[in-house]
């Protein structure tokens, strides 16, 4: 703002005329009057113009607030690309170190319990590997309860509800089995990081009935139908189970559904399991190259809109304030010329008190006289 042209109040410019006598004091309360004027005359600009771009400016940074928050999302995806190629070239090693194991069972057949707990550590660390990460960064872990499928991400890309909604395949191994017959009502949830299986009544439901562990035989007298059927005792009979299975990720099961890799026909069974899942695996692999695919040049448009945005509002700023600028240097001008010409006038009629004071004879003065 012009500090010249400060207070408040109206007065006409033209305030009458001014007597010979106190005229360098009247032309300073002009000044101030006058000042108050024009300040006022140039606030209402100033205003105007600040009010215009005020709501311009707003507009922008709000439209360049959302592109941000896409970009942002967009941005999270890839992470979770990046990440999730080091989380598979991760798992491979595991699956390779699930052969070990089977092979080392099958060349050990008196040492299959032992062969059996490493079998099932192993699955652990896959599954730790596949959920390492939060939601948000992870694409290929955390399966939602029920569909055994990780989160799908979502990219806005329109400002009309245009949502790209991607989805990679679950690179960790996981079941449920829902139960049938007589086991109608309840279910066996897995849990994939902890070793065990939870009786629930409801898949996604933390309070257990009971909770069974993978490892130690406590599961017998398995039967698997190819129609996904499947019925076992818990504790030699204790208890049993009817339902249907329902398999996730890389659909390796605990080392109960092959025998406790006692037999032939378990390690047999285990080692096609281990196969098919390293083929699962390059799918799931497979899909997240798909996700970079989509979402690379999503982000590159969100990245140039939010700087044409960046730009615009610069550009705005700069035209406001060169704007605000030339009213206050036209209003500064135009009081430094009104000021100008106040103190000339004031100054000659300072010269003709003078001379009407001095009392100086004359021919001029006696003419006067």
């Amino acid at each position: 703002m012009v500090s010249a042209l400060s207070g408040s109040g109206t007065i006409s410019l033209l305030n009458g005329t001014a007597s010979l006598t106190g005229g360098a004091n009247k032309t300073s309360l002009m000044m101030t009057r006058i000042g108050e004027r024009m300040f006022e005359t140039m606030r209402k600009q100033t205003d105007q113009v600040n009010a215009a771009f005020d709501a311009r400016i707003e507009s922008l940074s709000a439209r360049q607030g959302t592109i941000a928050g896409r970009a942002r999302d967009a941005s999270r995806i890839l992470d979770g690309v990046e990440k999730s190629e080091e989380q598979i070239t991760e798992i491979k090693g595991y699956l390779r170190d699930l052969k070990t194991i089977v092979a080392k069972a099958v060349k050990n057949p008196s040492a299959s319990d032992f062969y059996s707990e490493q079998f099932n550590a192993k699955i652990t660390e896959i599954n730790r590997a596949a959920n390492r990460y939060s939601g948000d960064f992870n694409l290929i872990g955390r399966p939602n309860d029920l569909t055994l499928l990780p989160d799908k991400k979502t990219v806005q890309v329109s400002d009309f509800g245009g949502n790209l909604e991607l989805q990679a395949k679950y690179a960790g191994t996981s079941f449920n089995i829902k139960g049938t017959g007589d086991s109608a009502g309840l279910f066996y949830q897995n849990k994939s990081t902890s070793n065990v299986m939870y009786k629930v009544e409801r898949i996604g439901n933390d309070d257990s009935l009971s909770v069974v562990g993978h490892d130690q035989g406590r599961i017998s007298n398995l039967v698997v139908g190819d129609d996904g059927s499947i019925s076992f005792d818990v504790d030699g009979g204790a208890s049993s189970f009817t339902g249907t299975l329902q398999k996730g990720g890389l659909e390796i099961m605990p080392s109960w559904f092959y025998g406790d890799l006692s037999d032939a026909t378990g390690t047999d069974d285990a080692m096609t399991a281990i196969r098919k899942a390293e083929k699962l695996l390059q799918d799931a692999s497979f899909s997240v190259t798909q996700v970079k695919i989509q979402v690379e040049p999503k982000l590159r448009r969100l990245e140039q809109d939010k700087q044409e945005l960046l730009d615009e509002m610069s550009k705005a700023s700069g035209e406001q304030y060169r704007k605000v600028a030339e009213i206050e240097d036209e209003t500064r001008a135009q009081y430094n010329a009104i000021e100008s010409s106040l103190n000339s006038q004031a100054s000659a009629l300072s010269g003709y008190q003078s001379i009407l004071a001095s009392g100086t004879s004359g021919k001029f003065v006696n003419t006067l006289g």
